[in-house]
């Protein structure tokens, strides 16, 4: 497993700020099913995904590992994710890191017509940049903010320009 970025503690602060207004649920779902957000979507951590399922709002990319908050999920959550019959991808990416595992697989989702799940073996808390910088312009990437709400993120020359700054920033050696 090849670790291409790594947290660093001085970008802590600006990571914990959303890249963009935090929504309620119905809104979200509201502004998926009229298009107001583009193609594809992507949704990262197990809350946001498994609530858009049971909207049933079908993301393209669907990134989970299992865990909130630093816990398990429950069975519900993980019942509404492992049953949704989305091609699987298994990943390992530990916390605080972006593994080229991850960028792969998300690579591979994007190139493929397939909605696709990307469970990952350790936290996605990160996965919503490299997301980001796979995504397709016009894409949405959404996210959740605990105890505050969803963060959508369309997919544009900004955010991508945010989110390389953001890994140079992190990058890991000669990556």
């Amino acid at each position: 497993m090849l670790t291409l970025y790594r947290l660093p503690d001085s970008l802590r602060p600006e990571l914990q700020e959303p890249f963009g207004p935090v929504l309620q649920e119905d809104e979200v779902v509201a502004r998926i099913r009229d298009g107001s957000y583009g193609r594809p979507v992507v949704t990262v951590g197990d809350v946001v995904s498994a609530t858009l399922l049971r909207h049933k709002v079908f993301p393209d990319v669907l990134l989970y590992d299992l865990s909130t908050m630093r816990g398990l999920v429950g069975e519900d959550i993980r019942a509404v994710l492992e049953g949704h019959p989305a091609r699987l991808l298994e990943v390992r990416s530990p916390a605080t890191e972006i593994t080229q595992e991850l960028v792969m697989a998300l690579k591979i989702a994007f190139e493929s017509p397939m909605m696709t799940k990307i469970k990952v073996e350790g936290e996605e808390d990160l996965a919503g940049l490299p997301a980001i910088q796979a995504c397709p312009l016009g894409g949405t990437v959404i996210y959740g903010m605990p105890n505050r709400g969803l963060v959508a993120v369309p997919v544009d020359a900004e955010a991508k320009d945010r989110v390389e700054r953001l890994l140079s920033l992190m990058k890991v050696g000669d990556v």
